[in-house]
């Protein structure tokens, strides 16, 4: 006889019980927006008690010092055992300025407040230069990179750069790169410093994108050079001052030593 083979596969299964008396959750989530575009905020109470319950909802707004701007209402209603109520609000941002703010879901039902928190961001069309290239070595062409944040909800392209060297006809320009909702970037170019005598100078950075720019006059300078004349010239005399010690020292050790034998 053969041997024969048995599979026995069991799935699990998972049994939602629900909780003694009135009991209930709080799922709460939102997204970003530029200033003037609604921000839209989803809300669910789920009633996992065997009784019902009444759920009064509201969504408070703050802004990035913690005050309270405005309050939502959200609704007033029965939610049966096991049952889930969804809410979808819009706010109108049409008063707000870009930056960030908080908002905060509350639920009363009994004796009960649930919360919940949630930030979102306001965007402006506007690229900030966070930082660049301070220092370069002279008589060389040179990286020169400029670092990016955008403050905008939605992609902007064809961003770039053009930094001018002022009192000179030195200019810089970078290519254009896409630059992503609330990233950071960097824009890189090169520069020339073959002409730049001083050993600081001014730099006009400006960004341009989507018919607007971002303008910075920024402090450059030139890496400390070593004198390596200078040094090896003070090394040598200190080399020489040493030798000068040691000879005065053993010519001081002989004539003491003759002195002792004329003795």
């Amino acid at each position: 006889e053969g041997f024969k083979i048995v599979a026995n596969v069991r799935g699990v299964i998972k049994v939602a019980v629900p909780y003694p008396g009135y009991y209930a959750t709080l799922e709460f989530r939102t997204g970003n927006a530029n200033a003037g575009n609604p921000i839209k905020f989803f809300l669910r109470v789920n009633s996992l008690g065997k009784e019902s319950i009444i759920a009064e909802s509201n969504i408070e707004i703050y802004d990035s010092r913690g005050n309270k701007i405005e309050t939502l209402y959200t609704g007033n209603d029965l939610i049966e055992p096991s049952k889930v109520k969804d809410y979808e609000i819009e706010l109108n941002t049409a008063s707000y300025k870009a930056g960030d703010y908080k908002a905060v879901a509350v639920v009363k039902y009994i004796d009960q407040i649930l919360k919940a928190e949630a930030t979102f961001r306001l965007g402006e069309l506007f690229v900030d230069i966070i930082n660049y290239t301070k220092e370069f070595e002279r008589d060389k062409i040179n990286k020169f990179e400029i670092h990016v944040e955008s403050f905008w909800n939605d992609p902007i392209e064809n961003l770039f750069a053009k930094a001018i060297i002022l009192n000179t006809n030195i200019e810089v320009l970078t290519p254009s790169i896409n630059i992503d909702p609330w990233t950071k970037s960097i824009l890189i170019g090169f520069l020339d410093t073959t002409e730049i005598k001083e050993n600081k100078f001014l730099g006009n950075i400006t960004l341009h994108y989507e018919g607007r720019t971002t303008e910075k006059i920024v402090e450059l300078r030139f890496k400390r050079e070593i004198n390596y004349l200078l040094y090896g010239t003070i090394l040598g005399i200190i080399l020489l001052l040493i030798i000068g010690v040691v000879i005065l020292i053993i010519l001081r050790k002989k004539r003491v030593k003759n002195k002792k034998r004329k003795r």
